[in-house]
């Protein structure tokens, strides 16, 4: 399978050896230095998460990070079909939200790793995760909030700064 307008290598990212049998990485975009830092301590965050609880589905997944929102790819022709789990990024989302801040890049990585990995397709399960990781490997004291700003776990949505709600799938 190919990626259109990936680039040949992804410098900077460092997949752990006990990851490289379960991702692959693209890039259509060039990744500022403090993105690269994010998704580095993430894929290490994961590569221990991984050793402490085994992941309960064995999939080989691409993590694609692309500057928008569209993703083209192709076949490389030979193939009579084709299964891969997708973990899609787009960049301009994180630097529109916070330019500049490893926290997002880190836990959208990690969150999407534990739907992929861990079979959690509910948006607050996956969430108390990925907390749960955090105080494991980066921060003991991390609190829900600090890490999910704004999330509301008896909703499953997002507060807006009206106080409305808005589902985030």
């Amino acid at each position: 399978m190919k990626i259109k307008g990936a680039m040949p290598t992804t410098e900077g990212i460092v997949v752990p050896e006990s990851l490289a049998d379960r991702i692959d990485v693209r890039c259509t975009a060039k990744l500022r230095d403090y993105e690269t830092k994010a998704i580095n301590l993430a894929l290490t965050v994961m590569a221990q998460q991984f050793a402490y609880e085994k992941p309960v589905i064995r999939n080989r997944a691409l993590l694609a990070f692309i500057p928008g929102f569209t993703l083209s790819m192709s076949l490389d022709g030979d193939e009579l079909g084709m299964t891969k789990s997708m973990l899609v990024f787009p960049l301009r989302q994180w630097r529109e939200i916070a330019d500049n801040d490893t926290d997002i890049p880190c836990f959208a990585v990690m969150e999407e790793m534990c739907h992929c990995f861990y079979g959690i397709a509910d948006e607050t399960e996956v969430k108390k995760k990925v907390v749960g990781i955090v105080r494991r490997f980066i921060k003991q004291s991390v609190t829900f909030e600090q890490v999910f700003p704004g999330w509301d776990c008896e909703t499953s949505s997002l507060r807006s700064s009206t106080g409305d709600h808005r589902p985030r799938n």
